[in-house]
């Protein structure tokens, strides 16, 4: 546990399962910034050069620059509270019928977390069925 709220998901595809994150993540946050764990370069959401990129096994979503660049002295707090999402994605295994997982983490599941973790669900269940 890395601490705030686990929601794992399903997801058949790495690559569609994180097109749909970022995706998802920029109607929430117009403004918002990637980072993935390895790096220390905030990528706009909005650049096309982040769907090219291979998908991330971890990374973190911020609901904008700012944020991003005091999240380290600020840390989780009433101005930060669900504006940073934290994502893990582990691959399927290679044995038949292995699902890959997306995990969220969130400081809380509030009615609007919860309709953006269901739309996220959905969009990877939809991934799976046109595939």
């Amino acid at each position: 546990m890395i601490g705030g709220v686990e929601f794992p998901l399903i997801a058949s595809d790495p690559e569609e399962a994180f097109e749909a994150v970022v995706r998802l993540c920029r109607l929430r946050w117009p403004d918002g910034v990637f980072l993935d764990a390895d790096e220390s370069e905030l990528i706009p959401l909005a650049e096309s050069e982040l769907g090219l990129r291979p998908p991330s096994r971890e990374f973190f979503v911020f609901s904008d620059r700012d944020l991003a660049e005091r999240w380290d002295d600020l840390g989780p707090c009433p101005e930060t509270w669900n504006r940073m999402f934290h994502f893990l994605c582990k691959p399927a295994e290679i044995q038949d019928g292995a699902e890959s997982r997306v995990t969220v983490v969130v400081d809380e599941i509030t009615p609007d977390v919860s309709r953006f973790l269901r739309d996220l669900q959905n969009a990877f269940l939809r991934s799976q069925n046109s595939a």
